[in-house]
């Protein structure tokens, strides 16, 4: 499906793409007029890429599976998205989720989700930029580090209730964030406004 253009919604929802071994799903450079769905029970084993895809609408990865234990779960790198994405409501990823050089135009939503990569990134999202607030709350758990490094967040950066903190490292190097608001689980500053330099080591 590269560079495939879908005029309205791309809806893959309940269903299973299984190639443990190389990639699941190819769609890099995908046009998705629409909401690009990947919800409702779809699992993927093996690589799912959307390299550099543009959706008009939402990017839902709601109660879905994506497992490559051993190298990238989810390559949305260079993605634009011109609504909200959700990897939320039982949303579990096992290996590398990357939203590196992605622009949302709405939220990103990572709420009741699960990002396991305990040797390594479990959320690598390096110059992400987020029009609108991000949202890592609600039993998000994340095993491994997540990495913001020089993202830009136009509104709120929320990482409240969060599951087992002590298993997670949230680097927030030269962020541009609006608010930073955190749990009293966590450790670090609870609001930052203008432009941060700092990583948090969260704790219980």
């Amino acid at each position: 499906m590269p560079r495939a253009t879908i005029g309205g919604d791309f809806d893959c929802s309940k269903s299973s793409f299984i190639n443990p071994k190389g990639r699941a799903i190819t769609a890099d450079g995908i046009k998705v007029e629409g909401a690009f769905l990947l919800s409702n029970e779809f699992r993927s084993e093996g690589q799912v890429r959307l390299v550099g895809a543009k959706v008009g609408g939402n990017l839902e990865l709601k109660n879905s599976r994506f497992l490559n234990r051993k190298g990238v779960a989810i390559n949305c790198t260079g993605l634009k998205a011109e609504g909200t994405v959700f990897m939320s409501n039982g949303f579990y990823a096992e290996g590398e989720v990357y939203l590196t050089d992605a622009i949302i135009n709405a939220n990103l939503v990572c709420e009741k989700a699960k990002f396991i990569n305990p040797n390594g990134y479990a959320l690598i999202s390096e110059r992400l930029k987020v029009n609108g607030d991000v949202f890592l709350r609600n039993g998000f758990k994340a095993e491994g580090k997540v990495n913001f490094y020089s993202a830009k967040i136009g509104g709120n950066f929320l990482w409240t209730d969060v599951d087992s903190p002590e298993k997670a490292t949230l680097d927030l190097r030269s962020a541009k964030i609006g608010t930073l608001g955190d749990s009293r689980e966590s450790r670090g500053p609870t609001r930052c406004q203008d432009q941060c330099f700092l990583c948090l080591r969260c704790k219980l």
